[in-house]
């Protein structure tokens, strides 16, 4: 998959944001700065489909807006439905 969306990115150099050590950050006021972030990244969408294209799919951290989770959830939809 090309990734040269990445030098456009929001999140560039932002790691600790988007996947923060439980311990030192509280994860619902992390993923809030997360969601900021993302909400106005020109390169959202690409994002998206970078993580649903990912194997194993995220365990962890904010992809494209979308918590982890939420990820894994559309990317089984979307092999079920292929």
């Amino acid at each position: 998959m090309n990734t040269e969306w990445m030098k456009d990115a929001n999140c560039k150099g932002m790691t600790d944001v988007f996947f923060p050590e439980k311990e030192a950050y509280g994860g619902a006021h992390t993923a809030t700065a997360a969601y900021g972030v993302c909400a106005a990244c020109p390169v959202r969408r690409e994002c998206g489909e970078y993580a649903l294209w990912l194997r194993p799919r995220p365990m962890f951290g904010v992809w494209a807006g979308r918590p982890a989770r939420a990820i894994r959830l559309a990317g089984r939809e979307r092999d079920r439905v292929r």
